[in-house]
Parts: structure tokens; C-alpha cells; sequence
């Protein structure tokens, strides 16, 4: 008819070659739409006659995109999206009134075609601007994990009369030691991937305990007998210890 709109949307993914890529062929030989290779511009070609018209519009890799054709006199007017919007990209120099789809896709080219839209009549900007597909709203990036804080603790190795014990060797973890002060402080800290345990301790904690080795906290003194300690709770790591 002499009014109509057509819709496609499709993606090309490579373009080689100095000729155009057809996406849409009327059966006398109009090429209704193509993509002009060397720079990729839509454009309109007549098979019989080898006029071309062309749009200074470029067409993006390997995203997809949507194009209205409609008639205005003896021309085509061409309307679609980028990155700022819906717009109209051009003029065809060239009417398709009484050309009839034929093919789609001719194209030596990889060109992908998603949908064909057809209407007999001529939509108005807002339902053409309404057909196109949601743009998906991106996910924010997603923010790195802060760094989890070490259990620290602290104690104090006592004697029988509650005077404190200097230099008693304090282990815990992996690998990690103190030695009592004068008055018989320590304090350390524990991180989760801690899980390891010193030998002197390695007989406990395998008795069903619920605990993490790693609160495992051994004592080693010239004076005394080597003694261990597994806090119940976090913060009975930090309760007087006898030795």
C-alpha cells in the first residue's frame, strides 16, 4: 500500500568487502535496506537501475539495532536508536511503494536478523519510540568484600597464688608464638583461615569438640607442666590462664 511502516532489528557481527550487505529485498530487486560495508551506513539500492542512496549513519559490531522504514513522497524515511536515543538517521532517495518483501538476510557477511515488524500504516513517532525493546538496565558493579577483621585476644598465665609468670612460650594457629611479659600478659590475634594447630596441641580437639582448632591456645614454660586452653566463647579468650 502507499502507506506502511516496516521494522527490523538485527546485529551485524562482521563486515568485509567494499559492496553492501542486503537485510531487506522487495521482489523487484530493491534493496530495501543493506548496510554499506566499507563504512557501514544503511543504505537503499535499486537492483535494475543501480541507484544507491546512502545515510551518513554509522551502524555499531555486534549490537543490536532497531530500524522503521516509511514512506514520505518519493522518498523512505529511516528511523532508529543508538546510544542517545531514537532518532531519524535519514532520507532513502528512493520509494518502495509497491515493492513486496522477497528475502531477507542476503549477505555475504555475518548479519544476524532478529524480527521483522509490518504495519499498514504510518506509525507516529511515540509507537514506533514504544516498539522498540527494553534497554536492560545495567547491574551496578559490584563492590569488593571489605577484609574481615581478626579475633584478637589476650591473656595472663598465672600461678597458684595469682602472681604473674613471665616468659612462658604462648602458641596458637599456625605457627604463631608470644612470651608472657613481667607480669605474665600475652595477646595475639587469629584470622579464619587459621585452622592448624602446634603439635604440643594436636591431641585435642578431636574429641567431638565444636570449636575451630585454631582457638587452640598451647602454654610452655621451664617452671611448668605444658598445659593447653580452648576457649568456650570468644571472649573467654581473654580470661586469666593458671599454669
Amino acid at each position: 500500500g502507499d502507506e506502511f511502516t516496516v521494522g527490523l532489528r538485527f546485529r551485524v557481527a562482521e563486515l568485509k568487502g567494499s559492496e553492501y550487505d542486503t537485510l531487506l529485498m522487495g521482489h523487484d530487486g530493491k534493496h530495501w535496506l543493506a548496510v554499506e560495508c566499507s563504512k557501514r551506513r544503511f543504505c537503499c539500492a535499486d537492483g535494475k537501475s543501480k541507484a544507491t542512496s546512502i545515510l551518513d549513519h554509522t551502524i555499531p559490531l555486534n549490537e543490536w539495532v532497531v530500524v522503521f522504514l516509511q514512506p514520505r513522497g518519493d522518498q523512505t524515511v529511516v528511523f532508529t536508536n543508538d546510544a542517545d536515543g531514537f532518532l531519524e538517521a535519514g532520507v532513502f532517495e528512493m520509494a518502495l511503494k509497491g515493492s513486496k518483501l522477497d528475502k531477507m538476510g542476503w549477505a555475504e557477511n555475518e548479519v544476524h536478523i532478529a524480527e521483522v515488524m509490518l504495519w499498514p500504516r504510518v506509525l507516529s513517532w511515540s509507537e514506533m519510540a514504544s516498539a522498540l525493546p527494553a534497554t536492560p538496565t545495567p547491574e551496578p558493579p559490584k563492590l569488593p568484600k571489605p577484609p574481615r577483621p581478626r579475633s584478637s585476644f589476650r591473656g595472663q598465665v598465672v600461678d597458684t597464688s595469682g602472681g604473674g609468670v613471665p616468659d612462658v612460650q604462648v602458641k596458637w594457629g599456625k605457627k604463631k608464638s608470644a612470651v608472657t611479659d613481667e607480669d605474665g600478659g600475652f595477646a595475639g590475634e587469629l584470622s579464619d583461615a587459621e585452622t592448624d594447630v602446634p603439635d604440643d596441641a594436636a591431641s585435642v580437639g578431636s574429641g567431638g569438640s565444636t570449636w575451630s582448632t585454631s582457638s587452640v591456645i598451647s602454654f610452655r614454660s621451664e617452671n611448668f607442666a605444658p598445659a593447653l586452653h580452648m576457649p568456650s566463647a570468644p571472649s573467654e579468650a581473654q580470661r586469666r590462664v593458671c599454669g
